[in-house]
């Protein structure tokens, strides 16, 4: 009864601020997430002292190699920083106001959109299992000293989580249909700083709009085992959320990929 009591207090308390302040990962620009090791729940980390948040980054620098950032998240942009946990598997806020924190799960802050309601062909794509294995890959690839055990064992999760997820296709179109040929239809791409060329794809409509400020661009939902059929013949490789977590599968590695994690028939 006094943790669920806690829950409510703080789930009261935290619209009520003017600002929090938010650990993120420089390498992936998204929260900064940390797995439980007795409950292996998903945690991210907000203060609301700024000088409490700067600590912890300097303690995790100082002790994890974590290259990390504090972000402030303003009164206005609290409700959707929150509701948008979800799309990257997010379980628990740990909450720290003065010297009291708070381990927060999300699910008593906002709550958890129901989209089995929403006919299929409707439903937004979210990917939170493949967004929640992409940070935890992502994150031991920008520390310092590596943990070569770990950094296998993201990886592997996360290359099976990416072969069943499907990605959106962002693409652009002369006309309201595609000439059979394709010729009317064309692919954004993204260099990386040898001129080679990638092609992007996404694991929700956020991520797209980070990349698409514009708004030009149609999306396909298409499987990851379909996702060569999708991909320009000049690309050396796709990359996932350019924007954020910018996971660069190549081209040459894709089949080999998607015939060992593919799930079975």
């Amino acid at each position: 009864m006094e943790n669920e009591n806690a829950f409510i207090e703080q789930a009261k308390r935290i619209p009520q601020l003017d600002q929090l302040y938010v650990i993120f990962g420089v390498g992936t620009r998204l929260p900064f997430v940390t797995c439980d090791e007795e409950d292996f729940t998903d945690q991210i980390w907000a203060f609301v002292e700024e000088e409490k948040a700067k600590h912890f980054a300097d303690v995790r620098r100082e002790n994890f190699q974590d290259i990390l950032a504090v972000v402030k998240v303003s009164k206005d942009q609290l409700l959707q920083f929150f509701s948008s946990l979800y799309s990257y598997g997010i379980d628990v806020i740990m909450f720290q106001e003065e010297e009291k924190q708070t381990k927060l799960p999300l699910n008593k802050l906002v709550v958890q959109p129901d989209l089995t309601q929403i006919p299929e062909d409707k439903r937004p794509l979210l990917n939170p299992q493949m967004q929640l294995s992409g940070i935890h890959f992502m994150q031991e690839i920008h520390r310092k000293e590596r943990n070569a055990q770990a950094l296998r064992e993201y990886e592997e999760e996360m290359a099976v989580n990416i072969v069943r997820s499907r990605f959106l296709v962002p693409h652009e179109m002369e006309g309201d249909a595609p000439l059979a040929d394709g010729s009317n239809i064309r692919i954004p791409c993204v260099k990386n700083k040898d001129g080679q060329m990638f092609q992007p794809i996404f694991t929700d409509l956020q991520e797209m709009a980070k990349f698409d400020k514009e708004k030009k661009f149609r999306a396909s939902a298409i499987p990851f085992v379909n996702i060569q059929k999708a991909m320009g013949k000049e690309v050396k490789g796709i990359v996932i959320n350019p924007m954020s977590l910018n996971i660069i599968p190549v081209a040459d590695t894709i089949p080999a990929a998607i015939e060992r994690f593919k799930p079975a028939e």
